[in-house]
């Protein structure tokens, strides 16, 4: 559906777009996990077994900010493929 001579720049504009929103989640992932994560983690609401299923350690709080990333990932590719499998289906039944 895009026009052949403008296929090198939208790709490059979405190449440079998806490595720089993986640059800010990777660099503001411990900045998250300092200050929200770790002081969230000392509530007292929280249900035993999700500090037990946690663990205890000092890498805890990473862990779960990391832990957190990857479901949030997971969740935009699916609804991302979704989107494109539709995009695909309403092109076909234009042709």
């Amino acid at each position: 559906m895009i026009p052949v001579e403008q296929q090198p720049r939208l790709f490059a504009a979405r190449y440079a777009m998806e490595w720089g929103a993986r640059l800010v989640a990777f660099s503001s992932s411990a900045l998250l996990v300092d200050r929200f994560l770790q002081p969230a983690m000392t509530w007292t609401f929280w249900p035993g077994w999700i500090r037990e299923t946690m663990g205890s350690s000092a890498g805890r709080p990473m862990a779960i900010g990391l832990w957190a990333v990857g479901w949030l990932l997971l969740v935009v590719l699916v609804w991302q493929s979704e989107h494109i499998k539709r995009q695909g289906r309403q092109a076909a039944t234009l042709f």
